[in-house]
């Protein structure tokens, strides 16, 4: 939600004019040329009528998460969109243990919402990548993941179930997967109750999240 909109910038090129809409999502600042003014102009407006309106954009494509549900053909929203959307929207008002909680949550429900067909990274990585970069760097500073992390993350971004699935058919398995893992440690045995029962109340409130911003229905 945290969204600025900058000047138009102007490039004036020996054979083209362009012309750049910059915004900012969080600390990650965006860039989409065109070449006309016409066309930046309109562009700029429909992210400034966005943002004025209180929308969430999503920090994975710098643009307003309602946009992608108005494009019928689009799959819709991954989970690895959807978490780096969440948590950086929670991180500013969240105290460090809070935030803490939210990382080791969301870090284990994502290690069992990947894609079935793909061959995931070794998972001290995957949690690696999610815990150093995704649920701190990224939030902290936008900047792109380092060098080792990179493929893992490029990984996750193609490679997570999309939301739609867990109101699907698919939906059942899904919620008894993600319960379980939150239910245990990572060596497979039991957590404790009070462990469960915080990571539950990270997961039942990411899922009114992405009720309220549309991408599952309230019902």
């Amino acid at each position: 939600y945290n969204v600025r909109l900058y000047k138009t910038v102007v490039y004036k090129g020996t054979k083209v004019t362009t012309y750049s809409v910059r915004w900012k999502v969080g600390d990650h600042e965006w860039r989409e040329p065109f070449r006309t003014a016409a066309q930046s102009d309109s562009f700029r407006s429909e992210l400034l009528t966005a943002a004025r309106k209180g929308e969430a954009f999503s920090i994975a494509t710098g643009r307003p998460v309602s946009w992608k549900r108005d494009e019928p053909d689009e799959p819709g929203m991954s989970w690895y969109e959807f978490v780096c959307s969440y948590t950086a929207m929670k991180w500013p008002y969240a105290a460090p243990n809070h935030r803490r909680s939210i990382a080791e949550a969301l870090t284990d429900v994502t290690e069992v919402l990947t894609c079935p067909d793909s061959a995931p990274p070794p998972r001290d990585d995957l949690r690696r990548a999610l815990r150093e970069w995704t649920f701190s760097d990224l939030i902290r500073t936008g900047k792109e993941p380092p060098p080792d992390l990179a493929p893992i993350v490029c990984w996750l971004v193609q490679n997570t179930v999309r939301l739609t699935d867990l109101s699907g058919d698919q939906g059942p398995a899904l919620a008894r997967r993600m319960l379980d893992r939150i239910s245990r440690k990572q060596d497979g045995t039991v957590a404790a109750a009070n462990t469960a029962n915080r990571k539950r109340m990270v997961l039942g409130n990411a899922m009114e999240y992405a009720c309220e911003i549309g991408s599952l229905p309230s019902n």
